[in-house]
């Protein structure tokens, strides 16, 4: 992809800033312990790592893409990036010094007082880019010159698109209108033939194709009109009419593709999640030991019965796993009468349906068979159940049935934050009226999660009420971050103690 000559002066300014820098903290902190501790200023081991700190910073920053970022809108992505490349700089240097047996002469206050004033420096001189490079978008000054081929409609929807978000850095100088029937019958439309000077004329270093997936041909006529210009050509289909999740795109040693749905977690972010869920699942289990020692003990001696409820849900990519409950109905009684059809608005789903955190998830008491009926209706617990017990009403309104997911969490089967796994059944059932049900499952399911904690939990009886669950659960899906799950585990005990479901 072409870059634009502001990008480069960008990166230019970028590496020049980060460099000078850098050197200029880690010299003034030196001087300044210095001038303290009255040091042999002309022996210090100090000089050869300042000098030896631009080329290996250089050459970090390059390896951890701090300066590819740059071509991008993302702040987080740049200041993600910088501070890797400082990371990797320090390692680097110490390294160094461990090898050449120097370290025991380095200052640790020096190195220290380095390491804490470098990230900051770093950080305040992207915010202070990036809110500049959005200014000059905003104000129609920085975007790449760009033409836009196409039907008039594809064209005119897309241009209000980059009106709309300036920040995405292109600038429509033009639409060369190209209608699907100009085309499709062989002869090569007049536009079509003037597209090379018309990008010459608005001095233009960017084409965008715009239509739909099968305009394939448009494509392949506009490459080949442009093949002998050094422009960047790009093609922007309109999947509006399809359900995407997390659109993308990538290759596959050299075959392009485009990832139409797909987890939005990277492999770093599924890492930082394990990580999260066996440290933190781990602590929590000992710390909720004693409490699961008396509830258990508490169900076995409230009547007949197991203590745990197992159950089969949909966990990550759709799989059936088993998830575990402290038990709150009583076995062998019979599940109250799903409502009548006429009973119910007509916005209403027609059959019975439960799950989703807190003590929301249903248990079928009844005895049943190996092998579940798909016609059997799955029916949810209400207030007022003859199937829950007294101990299990308590424990539903407090949520500790949950505790014992903790166990499923530590064997990899949940998360301690995700959508709150359903019941096979229930989420058949949902399927029907909700096509994006299942996208719930690109991330292992939760104890808790964000629609726990934002209100959309408990009985879920019309579509609309899944639906709002379901919405929660995709945007947190897509917005997911370590601050963000530990945001919900904080405040999950002060928001889901207390459940008034069933």
């Amino acid at each position: 992809m072409l870059v634009p000559r502001y990008r480069l002066r960008l990166v230019a300014t970028m590496a020049a800033l980060d460099c000078l820098g850098s050197f200029a903290l880690l010299l003034g902190v030196f001087i300044a312990r210095f001038r303290i501790a009255d040091w042999d200023l002309g022996g210090s081991p100090m000089w050869m790592l300042a000098l030896c700190m631009l080329p290996a910073q250089i050459l970090a920053m390059s390896a951890s893409g701090a300066y590819a970022a740059l071509r991008g809108d993302s702040l987080g992505t740049w200041c993600r990036s910088a501070l890797t490349g400082f990371a990797i700089t320090v390692a680097l240097l110490l390294t160094a010094a461990f090898l050449f047996k120097s370290g025991a002469s380095l200052s640790r206050a020096t190195v220290l007082g380095w390491c804490v004033a470098t990230p900051i420096w770093l950080v305040t001189t992207r915010l202070g880019a990036h809110a500049f490079i959005r200014r000059r978008h905003r104000q129609g000054r920085s975007g790449r010159p760009t033409v836009l081929v196409g039907p008039e409609r594809d064209c005119q929807s897309f241009a209000r698109h980059l009106a709309e978000h300036p920040s995405v850095g292109l600038n429509t100088k033009a639409l060369v209108d190209i209608e699907p029937e100009e085309w499709l019958h062989g002869s090569l439309p007049s536009a079509l033939r003037d597209l090379p000077a018309t990008v010459a004329r608005v001095d233009a270093d960017t084409v965008v194709v715009c239509g739909r997936l099968d305009h394939h041909r448009l494509v392949a006529a506009v490459v080949d009109r442009l093949v002998h210009l050094p422009v960047c050509v790009q093609f922007v289909p309109d999947l509006g009419d399809l359900p995407i999740f997390h659109a993308g795109a990538g290759d596959y040693a050299g075959r392009p593709y485009l990832v139409l749905c797909d987890s939005p977690l990277s492999e770093g972010a599924r890492l930082t999640k394990l990580l999260e869920d066996k440290v933190l699942g781990g602590l929590l289990l000992l710390i909720c030991a004693p409490v699961m020692a008396v509830v258990a003990i508490a169900i076995r001696l409230s009547g007949p019965g197991p203590v745990f409820f197992v159950q089969s849900r949909h966990g990550l990519n759709g799989r059936v796993i088993r998830v575990l409950k402290f038990r709150s109905m009583r076995p062998g009684v019979p599940p109250p009468p799903a409502e009548k059809p006429a009973d119910r608005p007509s916005r209403r789903l027609q059959l019975s349906g439960g799950g989703g955190g807190g003590g929301e998830d249903v248990e079928s008491s009844a005895p049943k068979p190996a092998r579940d009926s798909e016609r059997t209706p799955f029916v949810q617990a209400r207030h007022g159940d003859p199937r829950i017990t007294p101990l299990g009403r308590i424990l539903r309104k407090t949520s500790l049935d949950e505790l014992p997911q903790l166990f499923n969490v530590l064997a990899g089967d949940m998360s301690l934050v995700g959508p709150r796994p359903h019941a096979v059944k229930h989420n058949h059932q949902f399927s029907i009226g909700i096509q994006e049900l299942m996208r719930r499952h690109y991330v292992k399911p939760g104890i808790t999660g964000l629609a726990q904690i934002s209100g959309a939990r408990g009985e879920t009886r019309t579509v609309d009420d899944m639906r709002r669950r379901v919405e929660y659960d995709l945007e947190y899906i897509r917005t997911w971050s370590l601050w963000g799950d530990l945001k919900i585990l904080l405040l999950t005990p002060f928001i889901c103690l207390f459940n008034r479901q069933p």
